[in-house]
């Protein structure tokens, strides 16, 4: 069967009305996948902000997928590692060049959110699991808690007017924490 994807712009989501994400919402309630997708400033964006936070608006949202424009992109030059000589910004994650490819810090934010993504995908199956077998622990109670409050906790310096990267004041490892304290907690309710 063919599954109807929603795909929404991550920038637009939080610049537009409740009714409009109301709207998405109630479309994903009735079935439909929700997915974000990111496509402006590339590297002139905050990795950690604009990259790995589109991951945390996934969690929150209960989002299926996280897209970026373009892992291609060389700003064509043949070559992004000056982008002084650039004609315009690049979008790739990634440095590409006659010798290869190199991995960004954007591309690393990309997998540490993938990561943090599954974190919550694992903790969210095992407190379903325990729930189904009728255990009877307050560790539940607190991770339905933290997952409830961890998504905005984490977006906090990633708000759509804070994804570049002069942004003063930004606490980078705050996302870091948060996915240690779901690690922690998906330990704990390994034992039970």
């Amino acid at each position: 069967s063919s599954q109807t994807v929603l795909c929404i712009g991550h920038e637009h989501w939080y610049n537009v009305t409740q009714r409009f994400r109301d709207y998405f919402l109630a479309q994903q309630k009735s079935g439909r996948e929700l997915a974000f997708y990111s496509c402006s400033g590339g590297k002139q964006m905050d990795p950690i902000s604009y990259f790995r936070g589109q991951f945390w608006s996934a969690i929150k949202h209960n989002a299926k997928g996280s897209f970026y424009w373009a892992f291609g992109d060389d700003f064509r030059t043949g070559n992004s590692w000056n982008p002084y000589l650039a004609p315009r910004p690049g979008y790739s994650p990634l440095f590409i060049g006659p010798e290869g490819i190199t991995d960004a810090k954007h591309m690393e934010a990309i997998r540490e959110g993938a990561e943090d993504y599954e974190y919550f995908q694992m903790l969210s199956k095992r407190m379903a699991e325990l729930e189904a077998k009728g255990v009877q622990n307050p560790l539940i109670a607190q991770g339905k808690a933290f997952m409830e409050k961890a998504p905005d906790e984490a977006m906090v310096d990633a708000s759509s007017d804070k994804l570049e990267w002069n942004q003063p004041q930004r606490d980078r490892s705050r996302m870091d924490r948060i996915r240690a304290e779901a690690l922690d907690l998906l330990m704990k309710l390994s034992k039970l």
